[in-house]
């Protein structure tokens, strides 16, 4: 059995332990060994791990106030811009201390980093939370089968393009496009949806 599923099924079970705790709240703390659940944390800035732990630690109050015998603990590390530094530091920071998830964050310095932490968790089928990232790549399942998304890709404004040609009743529009990935991906979401409809493009 994969990591991922022996992670995934220990994750089921602790949210059938909260249920059956939150129905019946009969259990003590002290009567079970208080288990642990690892999150780990790469942000582009320190500053922003301050709020996933203060999250965090009200919620381990609620637990322990509720006797429940869960809490959560964040693992933080400070990304690095370089893909295959911040790919290490995952691996000797993050992934070795048997976390559930990782949360990461995209700024316009770590757009490659998070790529390469991506690789390298999905590769030990750990999820990855990415929060504000919008590249059109984390959505190919091929390449990043454990990404989950806090916000739409980029490529999703194609259809708000479209409702805005519909809406002013245009039917010629001109493009102008970088030979970026995110550029021809949105390009060819937008292409594909007037493909039925009147609109020209040029």
């Amino acid at each position: 059995m994969g990591i991922f599923q022996t992670k995934k099924y220990q994750i089921i079970k602790c949210l059938l332990i909260l249920l059956l705790l939150a129905i019946f709240g009969r259990f003590s703390a002290a009567s079970k060994p208080t288990i642990v659940a690892k999150l780990g944390a790469m942000f582009s800035s320190e500053n922003l791990t301050v709020p996933l732990q203060d999250r965090l630690g009200v919620i381990n109050d609620d637990l322990t106030s509720s006797n429940v015998s869960l809490q959560f603990k964040v693992v933080a590390f400070s990304m690095n811009s370089n893909p295959i530094r911040a790919a290490l530091d995952v691996c000797e920071n993050i992934l070795n201390q048997n976390v559930y998830t990782v949360f990461v964050n995209q700024d316009n310095m770590t757009n490659d980093a998070v790529l390469g932490i991506s690789y390298t968790s999905g590769f030990f089928e750990v999820p990855i939370v990415g929060i504000g990232v919008r590249d059109a790549i984390f959505s190919d399942r091929n390449i990043h089968p454990t990404f989950l998304r806090t916000v739409s890709p980029l490529y999703n404004q194609a259809k708000v393009w479209l409702e805005i040609l519909k809406h002013y009743k245009w039917n010629k529009v001109l493009t102008v496009t970088t030979n970026e990935y995110e550029s021809k991906t949105l390009l060819a979401k937008f292409l594909a949806l007037i493909s039925d409809g009147d609109i020209k493009v040029s």
